[in-house]
C-alpha cells in the first residue's frame, strides 16, 4: 500500500523538480510577456506566474491583459483571470513539454470598430521581411522540445463588439469552449469539441431577441493546402437544432467555400417567441401553427462576379392560420419553397380555407425590384370577406364564389399588376343601408383579361324584380384605385328583365297623387349616405317586360341607354302604357346623388285618359277616352316632396272622342250653365275634340287654352 501511494507521489515530485529546472517561473513571466507583446504589437502584461495542481500539474499565468492601442473603453482588448497550462508529467522528465490542457479562465474581449474606420483588433505584422519572428531572448533560455497542446478550454468567457459606424453592439456572454486537438501528421490538424454561448445580445436599430447557442463540431485543417473541412457541425439555437458541414479552400486570390445546412423542423410558435412585441404586433389577430424546416447548399467563390450561390428548400408542414374576425380557417398539409439567388418558388399541397379547396403557387424573382407571378384557384364562402369590408358601409354579403386567377407584376408598382382568369358567384347576397334594395340572389360568371372584364352572365334578383346582364368592361385598369390615368373605363351591355322597378332605385320623377287610388309615395331616403357613381362610360340596350316608373307600369319596354359624365340617358325608349303606346327619352344626372336631376320628353298615343288622370290628378273617374300627349318634364331630388317642389311639366293634350262623367258640385254647376242656354245636361256627356295645354309648376297643375265640344254644344 505504501509503495502504491508512494510511486505516483514520487513522480509528481520529480515532475515539479523538472518543471522548475527546465521552466524557471521567474523566466516564464518575462518570456511570455515579451514574446506576446512582440508578436501582437501591443503591450501584454501578466500579474503573476505560478504552479497549479488543480486538475493536474501546470503553470498558471494570472491576470493576463492585452492592451488596446486606441485606449477605447477601459484600454483593454483582452483580460483574463488566468491562463492555465496543464502539463503531462512523464515527458517533463525527458525535457519534453506536452500541454495536456490549456485553460483560459474568464476571458473578457472587447472589440471596437471606430467611427474613423480604424479598429482595435487588427494587428501589425511583426514577422519582418524574412517571415521569421525576431527572437528577444537567448535560445538557451527558451529551448524546449516538441511542445504540443491536446485540449483547449475557454471557461466563462465574454466578447463585446461595438460598431460606431453602424451604431450596433453585440455581446456574447457565458462563452465556453472545449476542444480536443490532434496532430495526425503530414501537416494535418484535427479538432473536435463543443462551443456554447449562454446568451447573444444584439443592440441595433431593429430589436433582436436574445439567443443561446451550442455547436458540437469536428474539423480538419490541412496546412499546406490551406483547406479547412467541417466534417460535422451539430448546433442548437434557442432550442432550434440542425447540422452544418462544409469546406473552405484558402487562396490568396480567390478563396472558395462550400457547405450544406439542415435545420430540423421547428414549431412556428417557437419562432414567434423569438420575435419582439413590435415584430409580433402585425400578427396579433392571427393564430398560427405548423412546423418549419430548411435544407440549403451554399457555394462561395470570391473570384465570381456574384460570389455567393445557394439553393435552399424550405417546408412549412401542418400549417393552420386563423383570423380572430374570420369564421374559416386556412389549413395546408405543406407549403414548400425553393430558394435561390434572386428567386423564390412557392407551392402548396392540400390546402383548404373554411373547408373549401385552395391551390396557390407563386414565384418571386429579382429581389432588388421584386416581381411576382402567382396562380390562385379555389372557392370560398363570400360571407368570410365581410369583416374586411369598410365598416362604415355596414355591408352584409353571402353566397359562394369560385376563382381561377393568374397574377403578375412588380410589387413596388401596383399599376404594373395584371390579373387574368375566371370568377364566378353562385347564390350571392348583398345588402347595405346605402342600397335602395338588397340583392337577394346573384349568379354571375366573369372572365378577367389584362385590361378588360367580360361579363358572360349576371343574374340579379331584388325583392321588387330582377335583372339579367351581359357585357364587357374595357380599360379596367383605369378603374382601379391605384390608377393615375388612362382611358376612361367603358361598359357595353345588354340588359333584360321580367320586372324592374325604377322607383325602388330612384324616386319617381313625378310624385304620387293624393287621394283614393293613388300609389304610395316613395319612402324618404335622404338619411342614407349615398356613394358617388363611378367614373365610367356605358352604352347598351335593354328590354323589360314590366317596368315600374313613377308608379306606372310600362310593358314591352325596349330602348338604348348611355352613361357619360355620370349622366344616364335612355333614348329612344318605347313601351306600352295605359292600353296605348309611348315613346320618348329620359335622362338622370347623378353627379350629385343627393340631388339627382331628371328630364324627359314623351309622345303618348291612344292612352286611356282616366288612367292618366287617376294617377297624376284628383280628377279620376271624370274623363274617359283615348288621348294623345306630347311634352317634356324635369325635376330634382331624392324625396317625393322635393321632386314635387321642383317638378315642371309642359304637355299638349288631344282627346278626339271621349266622355265626361259629372257628379255633385261639378254636375250642378254645369247643369246651371246648360239650363241658361236652354239645354238639358245629362250626368254623362259626349266629349269631342278636347285640346289643351297642361303645365305643372310648384306642385300645381294648370290647364291653358282648353277647347272642346261637350254633348250637343
Amino acid at each position: 500500500m505504501i509503495l502504491a501511494v508512494g510511486i505516483p507521489v514520487a513522480v509528481v515530485v520529480l515532475a515539479l523538480v523538472a518543471l522548475r529546472l527546465f521552466l524557471p517561473l521567474d523566466k516564464v513571466k518575462d518570456l511570455a510577456t515579451a514574446r506576446l507583446s512582440e508578436q501582437l504589437g501591443r503591450e501584454v502584461t501578466v500579474a503573476d506566474v505560478g504552479l497549479s495542481l488543480r486538475g493536474g500539474l501546470g503553470i498558471v499565468l494570472r491576470d493576463v491583459v492585452i492592451a488596446d492601442p486606441h485606449g477605447t473603453g477601459d484600454g483593454r482588448l483582452l483580460e483574463a483571470a488566468g491562463l492555465d497550462l496543464k502539463l503531462e508529467t512523464g515527458p517533463l522528465l525527458h525535457r519534453e513539454v506536452r500541454v495536456h490542457r490549456l485553460v483560459l479562465r474568464s476571458p473578457r474581449v472587447t472589440l471596437w470598430q471606430l467611427a474613423d474606420g480604424s479598429n482595435n483588433f487588427t494587428f501589425v505584422d511583426t514577422m519582418g521581411a524574412s517571415g521569421q519572428a525576431p527572437v528577444s531572448a537567448p535560445a538557451a533560455e527558451t529551448e524546449a522540445v516538441a511542445v504540443s497542446v491536446a485540449v483547449l478550454e475557454i471557461q466563462d468567457g465574454s466578447l463585446t463588439y461595438r460598431d460606431e459606424i453602424q451604431g450596433t453592439e453585440m455581446r456574447l456572454v457565458g462563452l465556453a469552449l472545449t476542444a480536443d486537438l490532434d496532430d495526425p501528421g503530414q501537416g494535418r490538424y484535427r479538432s473536435t469539441g463543443r462551443l456554447a454561448v449562454d446568451s447573444l445580445l444584439v443592440t441595433a436599430e431593429e430589436p433582436v431577441p436574445p439567443l443561446t447557442a451550442e455547436l458540437v463540431y469536428d474539423v480538419t485543417y490541412e496546412l499546406e493546402a490551406g483547406r479547412v473541412e467541417l466534417h460535422e457541425g451539430a448546433f442548437t439555437v434557442n432550442g432550434f437544432s440542425g447540422t452544418v458541414t462544409g469546406e473552405f479552400q484558402a487562396d490568396d486570390a480567390d478563396p472558395q467555400a462550400t457547405g450544406h445546412l439542415e435545420i430540423a423542423p421547428v414549431d412556428l410558435a417557437d419562432i414567434l417567441a423569438l420575435m419582439t412585441p413590435e415584430q409580433r404586433d402585425p400578427l396579433a389577430d392571427l393564430t398560427l401553427a405548423g412546423r418549419v424546416g430548411l435544407s440549403a447548399d451554399l457555394d462561395w467563390d470570391a473570384g465570381r462576379a456574384e460570389p455567393l450561390a445557394y439553393a435552399a428548400q424550405a417546408a412549412l408542414t401542418g400549417l393552420t392560420v386563423k383570423h380572430v374576425d374570420v369564421a374559416g380557417e386556412l389549413q395546408a398539409a405543406a407549403v414548400r419553397a425553393d430558394i435561390a439567388p434572386d428567386m423564390v418558388d412557392l407551392r402548396t399541397e392540400n390546402v383548404t380555407f373554411a373547408g373549401e379547396p385552395l391551390r396557390v403557387a407563386a414565384v418571386v424573382w429579382d429581389f432588388e425590384d421584386p416581381r411576382l407571378e402567382a396562380t390562385l384557384e379555389g372557392a370560398m364562402d363570400l360571407a368570410l370577406a365581410e369583416p374586411f369590408l369598410p365598416p362604415e358601409l355596414a355591408m352584409k354579403v353571402g353566397g359562394r364564389g369560385t376563382f381561377n386567377l393568374a397574377v403578375s407584376g412588380r410589387t413596388a408598382d401596383p399599376e404594373s399588376f395584371v390579373v387574368t382568369g375566371d370568377l364566378a358567384v353562385m347564390g350571392g347576397r348583398l345588402a347595405a343601408p346605402q342600397m335602395p334594395e338588397p340583392v337577394t340572389r346573384l349568379d354571375a360568371a366573369l372572365v378577367l383579361e389584362p385590361d378588360a372584364l367580360d361579363l358572360q352572365r349576371c343574374e340579379v334578383q331584388f325583392p321588387s324584380g330582377d335583372l339579367s346582364l351581359t357585357g364587357r368592361l374595357d380599360h379596367l385598369r383605369s378603374f382601379m384605385p391605384e390608377s393615375t390615368g388612362g382611358p376612361t373605363p367603358h361598359l357595353e351591355f345588354a340588359a333584360r328583365s321580367r320586372r324592374f322597378d325604377v322607383d325602388k332605385l330612384f324616386p319617381a320623377a313625378v310624385p304620387a297623387a293624393e287621394g283614393p287610388g293613388a300609389s304610395p309615395a316613395t319612402a324618404s331616403v335622404a338619411g342614407a349616405d349615398t356613394p358617388e357613381m363611378p367614373d365610367l362610360t356605358a352604352a347598351g340596350t335593354f328590354e323589360v317586360d314590366t317596368l315600374v316608373y313613377s308608379h306606372v307600369d310600362f310593358t314591352s319596354v325596349s330602348g338604348r341607354a348611355t352613361y357619360i359624365d355620370r349622366r344616364m340617358v335612355c333614348d329612344p325608349v318605347t313601351a306600352e302604357v295605359y292600353t296605348g303606346r309611348a315613346a320618348g327619352k329620359v335622362s338622370i344626372d347623378l353627379s350629385d346623388m343627393n340631388e339627382p336631376q331628371y328630364a324627359g320628353e314623351f309622345r303618348v298615343r291612344r292612352i286611356e285618359a282616366d288612367d292618366f288622370l287617376s294617377r297624376f290628378t284628383s280628377f279620376g273617374g271624370a274623363v274617359f277616352g283615348k288621348t294623345d300627349l306630347t311634352g317634356s318634364f324635369s325635376a330634382a331630388g331624392r324625396e317625393p316632396a322635393r321632386i314635387k317642389e321642383t317638378m315642371t311639366l309642359d304637355a299638349a293634350v288631344n282627346l278626339t272622342d271621349g266622355r265626361l262623367v259629372t257628379a255633385g258640385a261639378v254636375q250642378s254647376s254645369l247643369g246651371t250653365l246648360a239650363s241658361k242656354a236652354g239645354v238639358d245636361l245629362d250626368r254623362e256627356q259626349v266629349l269631342r275634340d278636347l285640346v289643351t295645354s297642361v303645365q305643372v309648376r310648384n306642385g300645381q297643375v294648370h290647364l291653358e287654352r282648353m277647347r272642346t265640344r261637350l254633348g250637343s254644344f
